[in-house]
């Protein structure tokens, strides 16, 4: 009696293990969806066509992914620096509130935050190049307000 007894609460222990690993799986199988959806809206924005920064004299104009500020005046911008491993520019911004929803498509589900960085590889150009010449933009335009 004894023994019967034990095996089927041995089996019962298996079947709810069953059920919280399928549980498991079924919610890890979802997360990993819903990761590889954002990771594609991600890189489709990476290779936008009408992707482009312009400078001129009242500041940058970045549109190079889903989440572009647009413009930002050289005025609003403190600081200007190189991002870990030359893989991007560090736009620092003075009331980066006032870019909190400006972030195109995804700016009301991440909002903007200081600094705004702008990724050197999408456009054809190097990176040294992009940088020195932002830099030379950003002086140029305080030095003439």
């Amino acid at each position: 009696m004894m023994i019967v007894l034990l095996k089927q609460s041995f089996f019962f222990l298996l079947s709810e293990i069953g059920f919280l690993v399928a549980i498991f799986f079924a919610i890890m199988s979802v997360l990993t969806a819903f990761s590889l959806i954002i990771i594609g809206i991600f890189c489709l924005a990476q290779i936008n066509d009408k992707s482009f920064l312009l400078l001129n004299n009242e500041g940058i104009l970045d549109n190079s992914y889903l989440m572009s500020v647009g413009l930002i005046p050289w005025t609003d911008i403190t600081e200007i620096s190189s991002q870990y491993l030359k893989t991007g520019i560090k736009i620092h911004i003075k009331n980066p509130e006032d870019y909190k929803n400006r972030g195109g498509m995804l700016g009301k589900i991440f909002p903007i935050k200081s600094p705004i960085i702008i990724k050197a590889q999408i456009y054809k150009i190097s990176y040294e190049e992009l940088y020195s010449t932002i830099k030379v933009y950003h002086k140029h335009a305080l030095n003439n307000s």
